[in-house]
């Protein structure tokens, strides 16, 4: 655990996901704020054409990707700084080829992770039997959305099970949480899914009461 030569308060300080028996995907890292604490922050960093790109997200909170995207040309790194400069700085190409989509994928999936991990008490509570708030139905699209993301082919009957209902009305919960606007489709005959940043809200704000 490394602490970042800009930090001016003692961190943030980087971790080893090996400690977790994790290997992270290339450019991406965990950070804590202590030495010795756990991890508050998930980082991407890519190198586009000169340009530095780095992606942050806190995984204690849940999103569908960063919570902050920054380019930079970093004078110190000559080689990419010269390059980028030749280009005339961070040009519409650059901002064009930023994996966003990457990004959000992997945060999503990591962030659950940390949250299954380190932060248990944050996680959502189990489909619930009976829906009747908008709460409920948030909780109802983010589980669909997770097990769409994690390749489950029958996500309806996975639910139906699990909350010990038929399969018709968790269909129908998830096509009134359409309509509360808490789930996008992500098209006609796909079952995937994900969490509209109204659902995303309602999760948050139920923690913080929590």
């Amino acid at each position: 655990m490394t602490p970042t030569d800009t930090s001016l308060r003692g961190g943030p300080y980087e971790l080893d996901p090996g400690q977790y028996g994790w290997t992270l995907p290339d450019n991406w890292s965990l950070w804590a704020d202590t030495p010795d604490g756990i991890p508050a922050e998930l980082r991407g960093r890519y190198l586009i054409d000169g340009v530095h790109v780095t992606f942050t997200a806190q995984p204690r909170w849940i999103t569908n990707g960063p919570l902050s995207v920054s380019l930079d040309i970093t004078p110190y790194d000559t080689e990419s700084a010269l390059h980028a400069l030749d280009s005339d700085g961070i040009t519409l190409q650059v901002l064009r080829s930023v994996p966003l989509g990457e990004a959000r994928r992997l945060i999503t999936e990591w962030g659950r992770r940390i949250r299954e991990r380190f932060y248990p008490h944050l996680l959502p509570p189990p489909i619930p039997t009976h829906v009747t708030s908008d709460y409920d139905y948030a909780v109802t699209a983010m589980i669909y959305a997770q097990l769409t993301q994690d390749g489950e082919r029958r996500p309806l009957q996975a639910m139906a099970e699990a909350a010990g209902i038929n399969r018709e009305t968790m269909s129908a919960r998830l096509r009134r949480a359409r309509q509360l606007g808490l789930l996008i489709t992500h098209g006609a005959g796909k079952p995937g899914g994900e969490l509209t940043d109204k659902a995303i809200a309602l999760l948050n704000e139920s923690k913080e009461r929590n």
